[in-house]
């Protein structure tokens, strides 16, 4: 039997809807900011904030860190 999940607070569920808008790509913002470390709730606040901030100097900072973070092997759980 898996294990429950907690319930999301009743205000994530607004950005929850925002974060569905997004498109699956090579990486983003919640990824380089904590990635399996995460709980769902903060990755859909992460996930909106990039909505909100979307360009592409912010997509290409998000390229550039996600870079450095591969080459350190930050983030590295298995």
């Amino acid at each position: 039997m898996r294990p429950r999940r907690k319930a999301l607070p009743r205000d994530a569920w607004a950005e929850i809807n925002v974060g569905l808008l997004l498109v699956p790509g090579l990486t983003g913002w919640a990824q380089i900011n904590g990635r399996d470390e995460l709980a769902i709730a903060e990755k859909v606040r992460l996930d909106a904030e990039y909505l909100k901030r979307q360009s592409t100097g912010f997509d290409m900072l998000i390229l550039l860190m996600t870079a450095v973070k591969v080459v350190k092997g930050d983030g590295v759980t298995h």
